[in-house]
């Protein structure tokens, strides 16, 4: 969570909030017992998930934060039109906490889990690919045809074992410069993937907004792209949009594979177009694996008609733990966090293995025992500093902010009326 300090309000008369101008309402899930909606905001990009018997008083009371009724009006109002008794403060401090209330300035803004825990290393505006749209519009149907006659074409000629023979980890016979194109070519393939979830978005009538590169738990690399209200789109479109970056890399590994079927690439080139291949399947594995927040898991959220299973999963384990409350899917969220911490500890201990691996292959005349017992320490202490500080920065900038609200303080230079 970010959190910027703001004083307590003292009575529902004393603040009169403001929502965006643009609130609006769509469903998110269809339930036999009732749908699950949104009402949010397309200027934000933010929104809050309501359930049906909720639905159309939270969404007319949320578009009474006008900035000129207080939350006592409102309440009054809700009463007299509504026939209701709603806890407009709760209401309030929903809208708030979910960055939708543009004044007073919010006092916490939830943050998804992916953004909590990840270090966001560089991120680069998207805006102008909107321009695009027209020409995505125009050949998006042709080339979804054309790909999958290469994806079926380049993956069924091909052995498998071709993918996993020496020479498709090498380079000439060095092991060590065939991963370092691998991984060159995970990079290349990770920006076509992005790439793809942006021109579905435009397909879809969605507008990407910013590409990123995050270390998620400051230790896996994440390449990203945040897209403007995909939680609009029907369930099916937001698969297509999620499925997008496995089908260009399908498509990517099928064209790759059926250049070599050509027979007329030499063996050094043929070693390279293998990488590519392989990095581009390898992307498609991971991506679709549902127990990290990458597509596969948002798949699963949708195809479940759960909108945040991992950090439902956290919450109501916390709570079967405390005996707070009995889930009848109690064995499944055990087994779904237990994976999930097992796959961070496997990350961990492989990035660890692989840099005592390195480390072992320079020169002992160049390093001594003890240096390269100090360059692994040094290096996992900077991977736990990278992920831990700047958490604890956080919640030092967080107390000091709450201690000067608290104290009646301004919290920024800006003078206050």
């Amino acid at each position: 969570m970010e959190s910027v300090a703001q004083a307590p309000v003292a009575s529902l008369d004393d603040v009169r909030p403001r929502a965006y101008a643009d609130i609006q309402s769509w469903v998110l899930f269809e339930k036999p017992g009732g749908n699950q909606y949104v009402i949010g905001s397309l200027t934000a990009d933010r929104y809050i998930t309501v359930p049906e018997n909720r639905f159309k008083t939270t969404l007319v009371l949320a578009r009474q934060f006008d900035g000129r009724q207080s939350l006592a009006e409102i309440r009054d109002y809700a009463r007299r039109e509504l026939r209701q008794d709603v806890a407009v403060q709760q209401l309030y401090t929903s809208l708030s906490e979910a960055g939708l209330i543009v004044d007073p300035p919010p006092s916490r803004i939830t943050q998804g889990e992916f953004k909590q825990l990840s270090i966001r290393l560089l991120q680069v505006n998207l805006i102008s690919l909107s321009r695009l749209r027209p020409l995505v519009n125009l050949l998006f149907r042709p080339a979804i045809w054309l790909s999958l006659v290469v994806i079926l074409a380049g993956l069924l000629t091909t052995p498998l074992d071709v993918l996993f023979a020496p020479r498709a980890l090498q380079i000439g016979s060095s092991y060590a410069l065939g991963f370092v194109i691998l991984g060159l070519s995970m990079t290349l393939s990770s920006l076509c993937h992005e790439l793809a979830h942006c021109l579905v978005g435009l397909r879809l009538g969605l507008t990407p907004r910013k590409f990123a590169i995050a270390l998620y738990l400051g230790v896996y690399l994440f390449f990203y792209v945040e897209i403007t209200g995909v939680y609009t789109l029907k369930p099916r479109d937001r698969i297509k949009l999620w499925l997008a970056g496995s089908w260009i890399n399908a498509t990517i590994a099928g064209a790759i594979l059926l250049v070599r079927q050509l027979g007329f690439v030499s063996e050094l080139a043929d070693q390279f177009l293998l990488k590519i291949a392989f990095a581009n399947l390898f992307m498609i594995l991971n991506n679709l694996w549902p127990l990290m927040p990458t597509d596969g898991y948002f798949i699963m959220c949708t195809l479940l008609k759960v909108w945040n299973v991992r950090s439902n999963a956290w919450q109501m384990l916390k709570n079967l733990v405390r005996g707070q409350r009995q889930n009848r899917y109690g064995w499944f969220l055990w087994i779904y966090v237990i994976i999930a911490v097992a796959l961070i500890v496997q990350g961990l201990v492989f990035q660890i293995r692989w840099l005592v691996g390195a480390v072992q292959e320079l020169p002992l005349k160049v390093v001594s025992v003890e240096g390269r017992v100090f360059i692994v320490a040094g290096a996992v202490l900077l991977m736990l500093a990278m992920r831990v500080l700047p958490r604890l920065l956080k919640r030092v900038v967080q107390r000091r902010a709450a201690a000067r609200a608290d104290a009646g303080l301004p919290i920024s230079g800006t003078s206050s009326s």
